[in-house]
């Protein structure tokens, strides 16, 4: 049964979407994770649930994952679902927007991004942000994929020089 705050916040549609995300969350690795933009706004800002059937998710260890790939966290509410069978599930409902307040193409993020999360939160690349194997290298490799040209890039600010007018600051 979903809690009362829940209710208040969430339509009987967006239950029956969490509830098959929950299910997803039960026959895979225990943690499912779905992204849209957030009611009312005009794309700059991004409702990312968390779906887990091991437990709740810490807050400290989603907030660096989420920060690396360029997003700030705005709010973040959790729910307890229990289930029919008394299983126990945690929906985290987490607003964003990204760091310069950039209007998103979910259209062209979505899959990726998720894949991104997805990806650092088992484990299988590293959540530093520019990193060989980091989420973000990853989802600008996948943008430049679907792309006609590498026409997506981040800036190392590390670099000595970036790109081929020299400039080191941005």
């Amino acid at each position: 049964s979903f809690s009362k705050g829940y209710q208040e916040k969430f339509t009987a549609q967006e239950a029956v979407l969490d509830i098959k995300e929950i299910e997803n969350a039960f026959s895979t690795s225990g943690l499912k994770a779905s992204l849209g933009y957030s009611d009312g706004e005009e794309h700059n800002k991004l409702k990312f649930k968390i779906y887990s059937v091991k437990g709740p998710v810490s807050l400290s260890n989603v907030l660096p994952v989420l920060e690396n790939m360029n997003m700030r966290v705005l709010s973040e509410l959790p729910f307890l679902v229990t289930l029919p069978s008394s299983e126990k599930a945690w929906i985290h409902d987490f607003e964003l927007e990204t760091r310069e307040g950039d209007k998103v193409d979910l259209e062209h993020i979505r899959e990726h991004f998720l894949t991104g999360f997805n990806r650092v939160w088992q484990n299988e690349v590293e959540n530093d942000g520019f990193g060989e194997q980091s989420a973000l290298r990853d989802l600008i490799k996948g943008l430049n994929d679907k792309a006609t040209a590498d026409v997506w890039a981040y800036v190392d600010f590390k670099a000595v020089n970036i790109g081929s007018d020299a400039i080191t600051s941005a």
